[in-house]
């Protein structure tokens, strides 16, 4: 993971810098290859922004979220990165289903050549 962090009206904290890319770290696991991520920090009049960008070779997050800290910041966009990566990743692997098949739709099609409007139709082995 390469690493990009950009301070905006904030002054540049080391701490920071290392606990928002341990907390990205974590969830950087569901991602399948390398990313680069930029990180803004930005102090608004009452609360503190952290906006994150992720780009992979084929695919591109990005997630924003206020709090009173920094730090409660960064957990709330690492949560929202958080579910955009595991649903990105449950669709690669569900983008396979029998049902979708040329052979599961041939099953469901009956003897007179009527389609077989039931939502899904069971795998029979045999």
């Amino acid at each position: 993971m390469k690493w990009k962090h950009n301070f905006r009206q904030v002054d540049v904290s080391e701490a920071l810098k290392q606990y928002a890319e341990v907390e990205f770290e974590k969830i950087g696991r569901l991602l399948l290859k390398d990313s680069q991520w930029q990180i803004f920090y930005r102090m608004g009049k009452k609360d503190y922004e952290v906006e994150v960008s992720v780009k992979n070779p084929d695919s591109h997050f990005k997630a924003i979220a206020k709090g009173d800290t920094l730090y409660i910041a960064v957990d709330m966009v690492a949560e929202k990165l958080n579910k955009q990566f595991s649903r990105r990743k449950d669709r690669l692997q569900d983008h396979s289903k029998w049902e979708r098949t040329k052979e599961a739709r041939i099953k469901r099609v009956n003897e007179r050549l009527e389609y077989d409007n039931a939502p899904f139709f069971n795998k029979k082995s045999g």
